[in-house]
C-alpha cells in the first residue's frame, strides 16, 4: 500500500480538503495538518497562492511588481505570525507544539486569500469590501489554525492570533518604513 494522496486529489490529506476544511474552520484539519511532515508544501503553496491573487486582485494599479511583492509579503507574514505564535503560545504562555507544525497549519489559514484574485474584476468600492472581507476570514482561519495546534480556547487563540498578527505586521511595516525612508533612497 502507498501513502495517501497528498495533492489534489480526494482524500482527506489532499489539498482540496484540506482548502475545504480550513474554510470551514475545521479544527481537525488544521490540527492533521499540524501533524503531517508533508503538509509544508501545501501550506506554502497556499500562502504563495494567496499572495499571487493578491497581487492578480490590484494588477492594474501595481502591475508585475504587485505580483512579487504580494508573494513575499505573504511569505514574510506567514513566517513572522507563526515564530510570533510559538514565541506567545509556547514560549511565553508554556503551551505544546513544534515551529514546523505551526508553519503547516498557519500557512493552511490563507486559503481564504485565495479569493483576492476576484478584486481585480470589481470596482474599487466592492473590491475593497470583498478584500476586507476575505482578510477578515483569513484571520478567523488563523485563529482556528492557532487554537488546533496549540490546544487552547477559542478565546485565547484569539488572542494569541491577534497578537502575533500584529507583531508581524508591525515589524513589516517597520522594515518598510525604514528601507523605503527617503533619506535611504537618495
Amino acid at each position: 500500500m502507498g501513502e495517501p494522496a497528498v495533492g489534489f486529489g480526494g482524500s482527506g490529506d489532499s489539498l482540496w480538503a484540506r482548502w475545504r476544511g480550513a474554510l470551514c474552520l475545521s479544527p481537525a484539519t488544521f490540527a492533521a495538518a499540524a501533524r503531517d511532515r508533508r503538509a509544508l508544501g501545501q501550506a506554502a503553496l497556499t500562502v504563495m497562492l494567496g499572495g499571487l491573487a493578491r497581487g492578480l486582485g490590484a494588477f492594474e494599479d501595481e502591475a508585475a511588481l504587485g505580483l512579487l511583492s504580494g508573494v513575499s509579503i505573504g511569505i514574510l507574514v506567514w513566517v513572522l505570525a507563526a515564530a510570533g505564535v510559538w514565541w506567545i503560545g509556547v514560549e511565553w504562555l508554556g503551551h505544546a507544539s513544534e515551529l514546523p507544525g505551526l508553519l503547516r497549519a498557519l500557512g493552511l489559514a490563507a486559503t481564504p486569500l485565495l479569493a483576492l484574485a476576484l478584486c481585480g474584476l470589481l470596482p474599487q468600492g466592492p473590491a475593497a469590501a470583498l478584500g476586507a472581507g476575505l482578510h477578515a476570514w483569513a484571520a478567523l482561519c488563523f485563529a482556528a489554525a492557532v487554537r488546533a495546534a496549540l490546544g487552547v480556547s477559542a478565546l485565547r487563540a484569539l488572542g494569541i492570533a491577534a497578537l502575533a498578527l500584529a507583531l508581524s505586521l508591525l515589524l513589516l511595516g517597520s522594515a518598510a518604513s525604514f528601507l523605503f525612508d527617503p533619506v535611504f533612497l537618495d
